[in-house]
């Protein structure tokens, strides 16, 4: 063999050797932690993403990132750039609905090994809240509801009419039965009954594709 051509078949050699592509290899896994429900409750809110796996462990190496698809397409990308957790702004008129976390890449840049990754998945929604109070006189209770939710046209909470439904519990018990189900006008229900028996009882407001349901606390009377 020519030493030009030994020169050249050294060269291809060196160039396999250490070619990232020729040595890649998937050693373990990168998971994206992000929350199931985000809450939109304001103007802007912050959440911070994070992942968990093997690539936990070359942080100082590590090139791990994700891009978040709505129902309206792209919508939110985060990138984990030699650190373990990113942040992810959200802001009220985020579209509603599930965001799909899709892989977009993780590996490590010093032998440009790999991680598989997850496909985790938020569902984006108004936030809402509810309240409910119990009055007996006597053998008879009154219970008064409100519910509010967050509306993006005035950045606030405001009366939220949806359906109500009211339920109770005897007291030492865990099974819950709906006492009234109706209408809250104006983001309010008042109901009175006679119980000569005390009990807990709680209220649900009914949600939907846009607005996240929610249950007051439980009272007792």
């Amino acid at each position: 063999m020519s030493t030009l051509a030994g020169t050249a078949a050294l060269a291809t050699l060196a160039t396999v050797a250490f070619s990232p592509s020729a040595q890649a290899a998937t050693i373990g896994s990168c998971r994206l932690v992000v929350p199931a429900q985000v809450r939109i409750v304001g103007p802007y809110q912050h959440v911070k993403p994070t992942v968990t796996g093997t690539c936990t462990s070359y942080a100082s190496s590590l090139s791990a990132s994700w891009d978040g698809y709505a129902s309206t397409g792209f919508e939110d990308f985060l990138w984990f750039d030699q650190k373990v957790s990113d942040d992810w702004d959200i802001y009220d008129w985020h579209p509603f609905g599930t965001v799909t976390w899709r892989p977009s890449g993780a590996s490590e840049d010093v032998n440009y090994d790999e991680f598989t990754q997850n496909t985790p998945t938020t569902t984006v929604r108004l936030g809402s809240w509810t309240s409910l109070k119990a009055v007996r006189s006597g053998s008879r209770v009154t219970l008064t509801s409100t519910g509010t939710r967050y509306a993006t046209t005035v950045q606030k909470r405001i009366p939220w009419q949806t359906t109500a439904t009211l339920q109770y519990r005897p007291v030492g018990t865990t099974t819950w039965k709906t006492l009234k189900k109706a209408t809250a006008t104006k983001g309010a229900l008042t109901y009175s009954y006679t119980s000569k028996a005390a009990r807990d009882y709680r209220v649900s407001y009914a949600g939907g594709t846009t607005i996240w349901s929610s249950t007051s606390s439980t009272v007792r009377k």
